[in-house]
């Protein structure tokens, strides 16, 4: 699995439990679209996430190197950062 596959999984394993924190555990799994569900051949340098739960939707926006850098665990401040504020929306 590449840097970048295995950061894609890491964000969306921690907005769930970001989710489920702040729903205090009761709360229906979110979707996730990725890059407007579009396929890409080549890595791109930016990304969007859509999530989705129950009746709210926000759109997060990444860059390459902040995906790539989860690949082991979500860490960076400034990604965290975005992740935390749509949980907001979405909580």
């Amino acid at each position: 699995m590449s840097k970048f596959t295995a950061g894609l999984h890491n964000v969306e394993r921690y907005i769930r439990e970001a989710v489920l924190k702040a729903n205090g555990g009761d709360a229906a799994p979110p979707t996730f679209c990725w890059h407007r569900g579009k396929k890409w051949l080549l890595t791109p340098s930016s990304i969007d996430l859509e999530v989705s739960l129950n009746l709210h939707r926000v759109t997060l926006h990444f860059t390459r190197e902040e995906i790539e850098e989860a690949c082991q665990k979500v860490t960076r401040e400034d990604t965290i950062n975005t992740i935390e504020t749509g949980v907001r929306v979405l909580a």
